[in-house]
């Protein structure tokens, strides 16, 4: 299931207009033509049919939106703005229709005239039954129904249940348990709603016949039927919540199985390459706990469960681990990384930023996610101004700051914040060198790669006088192999020209240059037409390139 993009504000207010003249229409002709032969109360059948017609006008609208989808096989549903419009038209509709009837009922239309001998006998035989039943028949009074057993109970649950997601995400239960406990929620929540809004419903019906104020009973109804629609609106996400929980309630994550972890060789660091999902941070607690000599966690993963994450972190700055990123990081990865007392990565390494998410998320979850998210940037000494734009970032998209400016930020901190090579310097064991990251392992694969690509369309014309011959990679190095079509040069001044044509070409390109940086070396070796060596020249940096 997907949702339909955003609607412009033209949109919004021409879905509206046209929403209250088609919802009048309807719902005036599923009441008068299906529900006034089935209901003698009219202020049901107002709310009812405005119910109705809203499941009919979105329904309508996620046939045609999906049957002229470009994209076969999901169903689209329109967007929020669209079911919003047609909610407060819907909402315009039922008002103006119950003052209408109200209208006709004040100056003696063809309603039912209340026997209040019948009102008082129901009320005397239901007197004596289960509270919960009284409520569900409405014999319980409409202030007790509305605000007891309608606004109350529904607070209470909303706080009882924040404050097991609380606590469960401060370490008590698993991401699987938040997820049971959520789909609880919801089912609990559907259930007194039903039972709380039929109560008042019913109970708003008898108000007027018990000698009290009929218009609070139709405000009672209006508010239930207006809660109706809010809640009818927000299907749509609901149901992507439903379908992501009830897989993690199983034990399935959708976003795959949870990261690699192992301890690296020389037993320093657990090396963590994957997503970090259901079960990653259970995983990663058991492997700190069976080996504390760890003093690193070495970071490649695309993201994954705020929580897990959340709960990784935790278990780094218990240990005092220091992390780095091995080749990248990004989104939920990043609260790990930043977990660290000392942060590195290699230059090339990838670290994205963006706001977090979950399907069917709502405007107050998400912004209640992202000051969540900027508490624990800021408590790990990130700059504001950095936290405020890595969190303006939406979802579906990725930044990815340079490490100029992570280190300026606090990002990536400690005495060799950006790693080149091996050095192991702002790890917390300088004397034991790591792994090959798998950074270095892509930055070797890429320089076999240029290599193979320059030797298959070797030997090549440079200039007028420079062919090159062929190239070759070993380790971070990268040499070609250039013949000069010259037989008389002086060579100190050739390599001297050279040299500086070939670092300025080369510096100029990003990439390259970035790569330098992170310890890759470009070699070059000129021979003359008759095979005599002329020199040799290797460029390692760009710092000292004149502009």
């Amino acid at each position: 299931m997907y949702t339909l993009g955003q609607l412009g504000f033209e949109q919004f207010i021409f879905i509206g207009a046209a929403s209250f003249v088609i919802g009048f229409a309807v719902s005036f002709l599923i009441d008068r033509l299906i529900l006034k032969p089935l209901l003698d109360d009219r202020v049901a059948g107002i709310a009812l049919s405005c119910v109705l017609t809203f499941v009919l006008i979105m329904g309508s609208a996620a046939v045609y939106l999906t049957k002229t989808s470009p994209i076969p096989g999901p169903i689209i549903i329109p967007p929020v703005q669209f079911a919003v419009a047609l909610v407060a038209s819907l909402m315009a509709v039922g008002i103006i229709r119950n003052i209408i009837f109200s209208h006709r009922y004040a100056y003696g239309g063809d309603e039912v005239v209340f026997d209040s001998q019948e009102t008082e006998d129901w009320d005397n035989r239901n007197r004596r039954r289960n509270y919960f039943v009284r409520h569900w028949i409405g014999n319980l009074p409409l202030p007790l129904s509305y605000w007891v057993n309608g606004f109350v109970a529904s607070m209470a649950l909303v706080a009882i249940a924040n404050w097991i997601a609380y606590r469960i995400s401060r370490g008590w239960g698993s991401l699987q348990a938040l997820a049971i406990v959520l789909l609880v929620f919801l089912c609990l929540s559907l259930v007194i709603w039903i039972w709380s809004a039929v109560g008042i419903w019913r109970s708003a019906y008898w108000q007027p016949r018990r000698g009290g104020s009929a218009g609070w009973g139709i405000v009672a109804r209006v508010m239930t039927v207006i809660a109706a629609l809010a809640g009818l609106a927000q299907t749509g996400n609901v149901t992507l919540q439903v379908n992501e929980l009830r897989q993690l309630a199983s034990g399935h994550d959708p976003i795959g199985a949870y990261a690699e972890m192992s301890v690296s060789a020389d037993g320093q660091s657990i090396l963590v390459r994957g997503p970090l999902s259901l079960g990653a941070a259970e995983r990663f607690a058991d492997l700190l706990q069976a080996n504390p000599q760890v003093t690193s966690a070495i970071l490649t993963s695309t993201g994954g469960r705020i929580l897990e994450a959340g709960r990784m972190a935790s278990e780094v700055k218990r240990a005092g681990l220091a992390t780095r990123v091995d080749d990248f990081c990004m989104s939920a990865c990043v609260s790990v990384l930043l977990a660290g007392n000392d942060r590195s990565a290699p230059n090339l390494a990838k670290i994205g930023f963006h706001q977090p998410s979950f399907p069917g998320l709502s405007g107050s979850e998400l912004s209640s996610a992202i000051e969540r998210m900027r508490s624990d940037y800021l408590e790990a000494g990130v700059d504001p101004v950095f936290v405020s734009t890595a969190l303006a970032t939406p979802a579906d998209d990725m930044w990815f700051p340079s490490a100029d400016e992570m280190i300026a930020a606090g990002v990536l901190t400690g005495s060799e914040a950006i790693v080149v090579g091996r050095s192991a310097r702002g790890m917390g064991h300088a004397s034991v060198a790591p792994e090959e990251s798998l950074t270095e392992k892509r930055i070797k694969a890429d320089l076999q790669l240029a290599a193979t690509q320059i030797n298959a369309q070797a030997p090549r014309k440079v200039d007028e006088v420079t062919t090159l011959q062929r190239a070759t990679a070993s380790g971070l190095t990268l040499t070609r192999f250039l013949v000069v079509d010259l037989d008389h040069i002086n060579i100190k001044t050739a390599e001297r020209l050279v040299e500086r044509a070939a670092r300025r070409d080369m510096c100029r390109e990003p990439a390259v240059a970035a790569g330098l940086r992170d310890g890759v070396r470009l070699a070059f070796s000129y021979d003359n037409k008759s095979g005599r060596h002329l020199f040799d020249f290797v460029i390692s940096s760009c710092d000292d390139i004149a502009e």
